[in-house]
């Protein structure tokens, strides 16, 4: 009987239609964008002759880079920051920043671990608190403690000592190892006081511990040699590292500074261990005007003076950054000094010992760079790699003033992204028949710009022909695919680009699309799903931390092109309110959208920035009854007040009908309670939002998450038929809101499902045995009529990641219905709830649901997992009324299989064998296939694919051949053109007989 229920189990199966991935399709209707993040530490190793780049970033990645080309040859995606990596001869060296001091080595040739130690109890209280020591066998690590001595080989420990630094806030430090003992000197950020703490290399014997050296505040302390600098408002002060004596001078009485700022004073080494570089900024006057402007002094230090090596000039502060480069295999160290006066004048002054050189780099891009945080000199090449603080990273040629390689590292900041159609290519020869503006809207003339428009068209007809018939053993739904490589895709996109853009528009199954994204590093990013994400536009916006994206308008036209509105937050400076950003831009150009109608009075410009605190956007039901785009309503929850976005005279009054049916939910976490609001119109059109329930949570339970059933998801039937032709009614409320909470005491979840326009809740459950530490793998998503949220449970025999799904009904018995023609929440209609939980192999950190153009579609639930992977899991395997025994008759005709666990099959991965890092979101969009769904998860990594949860049963299959199909219809074509004649003279002479 086992044996005969497990073959009943894999025949309904089987029966079940699975989603798979030819060879053949792998990386043609798919691609990934592998990312790391903006750089902030970076070192060059060889291997095989060959160049490349070490780079540690923002994403807490662990990466490397080929300098020729930028591509990624492998990377570690670390779990935690740390502190700058540390280079030796061998691997290697990184410690964590938070939780007890975790150190490991790296072989830097092929990313691989070579081993790590974990110093419980102990922290990292200092930036940069590892130093590796000359020999390059040893390095030592400054805890908040005290300090440890380590072999890096082998990772043993020699000697330990819990003497050393005070945890008292200390932010910078610096190390000398000199006459067998190391220095270490800290500057402690909230009292810019300096110290000296030093061991014995050899036992680990504290020597020293000095403190307070001065009593002013300290700034741009640094180690050069054997010597400690640092600025004192109008002085600079050195002292021997082992000596207790302290010089100063004047720094007015260096050199001829004019009206130097000493706030912003900065001091860069210079390679040898008694020069540095000063770097001070001057006003000075030009006319009536003062400008602003850097000078440079190269200075010698000895035992009591300072000397004037070389005055390096003035230069331009405006957008000026200033690098001492290190060329780590050389004696000699190069000083950078890039000045920015335009966007496209851009000038490297290069100054050395014998050099003293000024190029003009091709910079034309910098406003899409936001200027440059952090830059490399690469030892056996003229190259130099720039870090935007856009987090885009460029590699320039210094010797040809040329652009080698790029990548748009802003993307692995992405925090929201949205999918923009494009507009079918017949559309855009009707542009000049829809804008009534123009002269020629006679019918003549028209028809006549529209035959023009064929004619000269006419040169691509054989190109037509071949791709119509001659590529006919093609996949149908398969989109023109880009020549260019992935690493090209990856490339930032420069305004170079803006005179060779090409027009856009969509393939014959819409399975082309922009996908914009908006990034917290400021930028905002499109990307064509048909050219492996090729980057087709790209703004930035300086200081502005981009967090939502919205699509206001709909493209109907090349006409109405769509428009996206982009919010950010930004601080002017420390201690001041956050500002709000709003942008309207062309979805399809990137542009500013500015509207046709500009000669209303109340007309607004693209942006607008406001110092209200906007807690919560909502994209309204109502156009704008000029430009045809949506309202955004803006809540303050401080003021209570709520504004429209645009705020225009028409777009208040198509607004004011909505107010009355008007509700939103806002939850407050500091009382741990959910709110209802409706807005009430006041004095002089002004808004305000009156609250109407108040619901709190127990005081022992934590709100963990909730969500709202997805925008403009299409319900293709009000019913699910059963399979005794009866039939049970959705329970679809477009106001149902999941609330999810955790107990901590009790160690439960509870789900609660509420209507967000009453506050009542409509169905609650408690599940058991829920720890807090897995609050990260509560994930919940809702459409239609159903609910599905995941969690990790340690219930004994059933312990593991549980998936569980409700399905909503309006009645418990089939065929019952409600007696309202139209819904609505202050009826006083429940949902019966049908709920089934299962078990599921993988943890989950992000859930999305497929979308179909009309709904008609099974859907699948997409899970992102924290190995990397996209499962899609369809709606039939979360089906409540999968039957716990053998199917009847009635369950085979609705065609549900027995109930089980989710299979761990590999069919059902949507990333085949592509690891997928860092997943924040997947999105889903339809194409006109009602078969095929578009997926794009994006995070730290990009990645784009398409589902079909019930098959491609719109188009022909990938094995079907159409090439015989044509040539049957040819043959059959020639077979009547041979037999009609004969068949017609045997009916004439049959006549005649």
């Amino acid at each position: 009987m086992k044996h005969l229920l497990c073959i009943c189990i894999l025949l309904c199966i089987s029966l079940f239609s699975v989603s798979a991935l030819y060879e053949s399709q792998a990386g043609v209707i798919d691609w990934l964008q592998t990312w790391i993040g903006k750089p902030q530490w970076m070192s060059e190793y060889q291997r095989d002759d060959q160049s490349h780049l070490l780079v540690f970033t923002e994403r807490h990645v662990l990466a490397s880079l080929s300098t020729a080309t930028g591509a990624l040859e492998w990377r570690q995606v670390l779990e935690s920051d740390i502190a700058s990596p540390q280079k030796t001869e061998h691997g290697l060296l990184t410690v964590s920043k938070t939780g007890d001091a975790l150190i490991r080595f790296w072989d830097f040739h092929s990313g691989r671990l070579l081993w790590q130690r974990t110093f419980e109890g102990n922290s990292l209280g200092v930036k940069n608190g590892i130093h590796v020591l000359d020999d390059g066998q040893r390095a030592i690590v400054i805890f908040e403690s005290g300090a440890a001595l380590l072999h890096l080989t082998v990772g043993e420990v020699e000697w330990i000592s819990n003497e050393g630094l005070p945890s008292d806030g200390s932010s910078h430090l610096e190390f000398y190892q000199l006459d067998g003992y190391i220095y270490a000197v800290c500057t402690n950020k909230k009292t810019s006081s300096l110290s000296i703490t030093s061991w014995n290399l050899s036992t680990g014997q504290l020597q020293q511990k000095l403190t307070s050296l001065s009593s002013n505040p300290v700034e741009n302390a640094r180690i050069q040699g054997q010597w400690l600098v640092w600025t004192e408002t109008d002085s600079l002060k050195w002292k021997r590292l082992d000596k207790s004596k302290v010089y100063s001078t004047s720094i007015k009485s260096i050199a001829s500074f004019q009206n130097p700022v000493f706030d912003k004073i900065t001091v860069l080494s210079a390679g040898h261990d008694n020069r540095l570089i000063l770097s001070v900024p001057v006003s000075m006057s030009s006319g009536e005007n003062v400008v602003d402007a850097l000078s440079l002094v190269l200075l010698s230090l000895d035992e009591k003076t300072v000397q004037v090596q070389k005055e390096l000039g003035l230069w331009s502060a405006k957008g000026a950054v200033t690098y001492a480069l290190e060329k780590e295999e050389e004696e000699e160290e190069l000083l950078l000094h890039v000045g920015i006066q335009s966007p496209d004048d851009v000038t490297l002054h290069v100054f050395g010992d014998d050099k003293n050189e000024q190029r003009r780099l091709p910079f034309a891009d910098i406003e899409l760079m936001g200027g440059i945080d952090l830059a490399y000199k690469c030892n056996d090449n003229d190259i130099i790699i720039w870090v935007a603080s856009s987090g885009s990273i460029y590699a320039y040629d210094v010797r040809s003033s040329r652009s080698l390689w790029s990548r748009e590292e802003a993307l692995a900041h992405t925090q929201d992204a949205v999918w923009l159609d494009l507009p079918e290519k017949q559309s855009w020869t009707q542009v000049d028949e829809e804008d009534d503006s123009k002269a020629g809207t006679v019918a003549l003339s028209r028809y006549i710009r529209r035959l023009t428009t064929h004619v000269l068209a006419l040169p691509d007809l054989p190109a037509w022909v071949v791709n119509h018939f001659v590529g006919m053993g093609s996949s149908s739904s398969s989109s023109a695919v880009s020549k260019e490589t992935l690493l090209e895709a990856q490339a930032c996109w420069s305004n170079d680009n803006v005179n060779t853009m090409e027009v856009l528009h969509r393939d014959s199954f819409g399975l082309r699309k922009l996908i914009v994204s908006a990034t917290s590093t400021g930028k905002i990013i499109a990307q064509d799903t048909g050219r492996h994400g090729k980057i087709v536009w790209t703004r930035h916006m300086p200081g502005v931390n981009l967090e939502r994206v919205f699509v206001v308008r709909v493209p109907t036209s090349a006409k109405l092109a769509p428009v996206i509105v982009v919010l950010g937050t930004s601080r002017f400076a420390l201690g001041e309110p956050a500002a709000t950003h709003l942008y309207r831009l062309d979805g399809w150009t990137g542009k500013d959208f500015e509207p046709k109608h500009t000669l209303q009075p109340d007309f607004f410009e693209p942006e607008m920035v406001t110092d209200i605190s906007i807690d919560k956007v909502m994209l309204l039901p109502v156009e704008e009854p000029e430009e045809h785009t949506h309202l955004l309503a803006l809540y303050d929850k401080g003021s209570t007040r709520t504004y429209i976005y645009p705020d225009t005279a028409l777009a208040r009054q198509a607004a004011q009908p909505l107010w009355p049916s008007f509700y939103f939910q806002q939850p407050r976490l500091d009382k741990n309670e959910l709110r209802g609001f409706q807005v009430k119109e006041g004095y002089r059109g002004s808004l305000t939002a009156e609250p109407v329930w108040s619901w709190s949570l127990p005081a022992d339970e934590q709100l963990v998450t909730m969500t709202h059933p997805l925008h403009g998801d299409k319900v293709a039937s009000l019913g699910r038929v059963l399979g005794n032709r009866n039939v049970f009614y959705k329970y679809l409320n477009p106001n149902l809101l999941t609330v999810a909470s955790l107990n901590p005491q009790q160690q439960s979840l509870t789900i609660r499902l509420v209507d967000a326009v009453k506050g009542s809740v409509l169905y609650d459950t408690v599940h058991h045995h829920v720890p807090v530490s897995a609050a990260s793998s509560i994930h919940v998503t809702q459409t239609e009529n159903f609910v599905v949220y995941t969690f990790w449970s340690n219930d004994g025999p059933h312990t593991g990641y549980q998936i569980v799904v409700l399905d909503l009904y309006e009645g418990a018995e089939e065929n019952q219905r409600s007696d309202s023609a139209n819904f609505t929440s202050f009826d006083s209609l429940t949902p019966h709830i049908q709920s089934a939980s299962f078990a599921f192999p993988h943890s989950v950190q992000s859930i999305g649901i497929t979308r179909t153009k009309n709904g008609v579609s099974t859907k699948d639930i997409l899970f992102a997992t924290k190995s990397h992977q996209i499962v899609a899991i369809n709606k039939r395997f979360l089906d409540p009324r999968r039957p716990q025994g053998k199917p009847t008759k009635e369950d085979q005709e609705e065609q549900l299989f027995p109930y089980g666990p989710i299979p761990d099959e590999r069919k059902m991965f949507l990333t085949y064998d592509l690891d997928i890092f860092g997943i924040r979101a997947i999105i889903a969009s339809p194409s006109s296939l009602e078969s095929t769904s578009l997926i794009h998860a994006y995070g730290l990594d990009s990645y784009f694919t398409r589902d079909a949860p019930s098959r491609q049963f719109d188009v022909l299959s990938e094995t079907f051949s159409k090439s015989q199909l044509l040539l049957t219809i040819v043959a059959l074509v020639i077979g009547v053109l041979m037999t009609g004649p004969v068949v017609r003279r045997k009916q004439v002479n049959a006549l005649w007989k």
